[in-house]
């Protein structure tokens, strides 16, 4: 392995230990659940909804040109380019 994987999974373990450590200590439970509730809940909430409205914009987009695409398959040739004699006879 290489040394950022040996590192990765150095950090994940020390992580997971002390998360265990401050679950099983009682002092140190009421400081990360009211971490968690007072700092990290709001913030995953806005992470969120900015998620979800990029994606609507994204999705928006993405049918409006779809729409432009279909339309001009879909559409006669006849109305897209107007001939001469169409010209004349109106």
């Amino acid at each position: 392995m290489s040394g950022f994987w040996m590192w990765a999974k150095d950090a994940l373990l020390m992580t997971a230990f002390l998360m265990v450590l401050s679950l099983l200590v009682p002092p140190l439970r009421t400081i990360v659940f009211a971490l968690f509730g007072k700092v990290f809940t709001p913030i995953g909430g806005a992470m969120l909804e900015s998620l979800f409205r990029w994606a609507v914009y994204v999705m928006k987009i993405y049918w409006r040109y779809a729409w432009i695409i279909i339309r001009s398959l879909t559409t006669p040739k006849k109305r897209l380019f107007k001939s001469l004699e169409d010209e004349k006879s109106n």
